[in-house]
């Protein structure tokens, strides 16, 4: 049993990071003439994501988690509560599990606007951030060409410009 949990253990924090930073460290955010807000968005969320004061914060919460499970234990046990503590243990390590996989590598997105062809590349994004954006936008950006080439294939979004004029 003792050499299983061993196994899991090296899995969620040794392996399973690399693989999903390897898969989805850089990403494309398309856009359509919201280029300004959207990076200014992604460098705000880099600029918190890379502080130092967000992995104490991420710690504190961590320690207040802590004692309080300890402080509601110790009250709800003698009364004659029911205090699982392994299940309180398990969800403390998939806390501590995505926080390393999702929050603390970064990745690298590039925002693109299809209206007035620009582009930036922002690094050190949180992976979380970056996968999910990235998928997100894929979604739409493929529901938004299904739709162009069901509608009217002669007017799209790129020569409509989408009002605006140079």
């Amino acid at each position: 049993m003792r050499a299983k949990i061993s196994l899991i253990f090296l899995f969620l924090f040794l392996i399973a990071p690399m693989g999903a930073s390897a898969a989805y460290n850089s990403q494309e955010f398309i856009t359509y003439d919201g280029f300004d807000i959207i990076t200014k968005s992604f460098k705000a969320v880099a600029l918190i994501g890379s502080s130092a004061g967000y992995t104490k914060l991420y710690v504190s919460l961590i320690m207040l988690t802590i004692a309080l499970f300890g402080s509601y234990s110790h009250i709800a046990a003698p009364l004659g509560g029911k205090v699982d503590f392994l299940e309180w243990v398990k969800t403390f390590w998939w806390a501590i599990f995505f926080f390393y996989v999702l929050v603390f590598p970064t990745g690298t997105i590039t925002v693109y606007d299809k209206v007035k062809n620009r582009s930036e590349i922002i690094s050190d994004v949180p992976l979380g951030i970056v996968m999910v954006a990235g998928l997100t936008n894929k979604i739409e950006v493929g529901l938004r060409e299904m739709a162009e080439t069901a509608v009217n294939p002669i007017i799209t979004q790129e020569f409509a410009g989408n009002g605006v004029g140079y």
